[in-house]
């Protein structure tokens, strides 16, 4: 269970991550580089989560941002 622990610790420090980049790049005013930040810091709490809903909502949320953005090539 300690690893569990670990692996939940990491995913809240880059959800964390991702939402001061999402900030930061607002405020010097890089809005793709927001635009990503806001699309990838939902994906930590997800994965935590891990249920199949979760998954197809990550797919989701990076197939969406593809279709906005077209700079994130997935496979």
């Amino acid at each position: 269970m300690e690893d569990l622990g670990t692996v939940i610790r990491v995913l809240d420090v880059l959800h964390l991550g991702f939402v001061k980049l999402r900030n930061q790049a607002l405020e010097a005013g890089h809005q793709q580089m927001a635009d990503l930040a806001d699309t990838t810091e939902i994906i930590p709490v997800l994965m935590s989560r891990g249920s199949a809903a979760d998954l197809d909502m990550i797919e989701w949320v990076l197939n969406n941002y593809q279709e906005v953005s077209q700079s994130l090539r997935l496979r």
